[in-house]
């Protein structure tokens, strides 16, 4: 469904999107509506599978709108994949894993990032597939970094500390600076708002604020870690990095689209959102469906549970 698609609409029809997007909390759950049309119904509540199969006839109608991806976006998450790269292969050059006594940590510095890394994402045939890339690798091209300064002596935790702060506040920013939910063509403006939050939430979740200190408030450098640690944050913040430039593109893209003349629909999302938690709680939580599918069913792979898990 597009954002053009949204705004037509009815409550009914959010209704039924909001118990779609349910199916994702009962673990595998986009498998689970994949397959939709090919499972039996009595599978899951009747509720949810009639609606869905009148909305949703087929897979062929399922696909998930993205904002586009310009060249220039991607050359920029490529340049700084390659600057990681560059980083990390200087780091190990200075290395020799013979004189490292740990045996963890020497495994870990072996051998560094190749130009490959690079190559395989701009071999990517579309801009979204070679963003989605990028912004993967350069989490694991930072980690060798991190293994390679540990190594090195040059670990730096005050300077891990000052950078999950920034990355904090800079996440902060462009989350106020869409919190009025603005918009002047709602089912375009809310697939660009929804595309900006999806950036800033799994850079929420995987960022490390904390790594670099003893406190959960962030407010001391912490004293004891390992090659582990180290390697976790760097990782972390230069993937969070690119996720918000992610952020800032789309919300570029936004912006530009918005116009002037727009209205808050912050407090309809909201209302919306306390609808759907509270449709929710009219179905057991993951462990009891679990439980009762395989009472129902058994633990076989062709079960409804195996399918959607696996």
């Amino acid at each position: 469904m597009s954002p053009s698609d949204a705004s037509s609409l009815s409550s009914d029809d959010w209704s039924v999107l909001s118990r779609r997007r349910l199916l994702g909390l009962l673990g595998g759950g986009s498998a689970a509506l994949a397959g939709l049309g090919s499972f039996a119904p009595t599978w899951l509540p009747d509720p949810i599978t009639d609606s869905l199969t009148t909305v949703f006839p087929g897979p062929e109608t399922n696909h998930v709108w993205r904002p586009p991806i310009s060249d220039g976006h991607v050359d920029e998450a490529v340049a700084a994949l390659e600057v990681a790269v560059e980083r990390a292969q200087d780091l190990h050059s200075r290395l020799d894993p013979d004189e490292i006594d740990d045996p963890d940590l020497r495994a870990f510095v072996t051998d560094a990032p190749s130009d490959r890394v690079v190559e395989s994402v701009t071999d990517e045939q579309h801009n979204w597939e070679r963003l989605v890339s990028a912004t993967h690798r350069i989490k694991y091209v930072g980690e060798a970094i991190g293994y390679a300064k540990f190594a090195l002596g040059e670990e730096d935790p005050d300077a891990l500390f000052e950078r999950g702060r920034e990355l904090r506040q800079g996440w902060e920013t462009i989350a106020d600076s869409i919190s009025a939910y603005r918009v002047s063509d709602a089912g375009r403006d809310l697939g660009y708002l929804s595309a900006i939050e999806r950036q800033l939430s799994s850079a929420y979740f995987t960022a490390h604020w904390n790594e670099g200190h003893d406190s959960d408030e962030g407010s001391e450098p912490m004293s004891e870690y390992t090659h582990h640690d180290i390697a976790v944050a760097w990782g972390a913040h230069l993937q969070t990095e690119q996720r918000l430039r992610n952020a800032r593109r789309y919300r570029a893209q936004y912006r530009v689209n918005l116009g002037d003349d727009t209205r808050s629909v912050r407090d309809r999302l909201h209302a919306a959102l306390q609808d759907m938690l509270a449709e929710i709680e009219q179905y057991p939580i993951q462990s009891e469906l679990v439980a009762q599918l395989r009472e129902e069913f058994g633990d076989g792979e062709d079960t409804p549970y195996a399918v959607a898990r696996w």
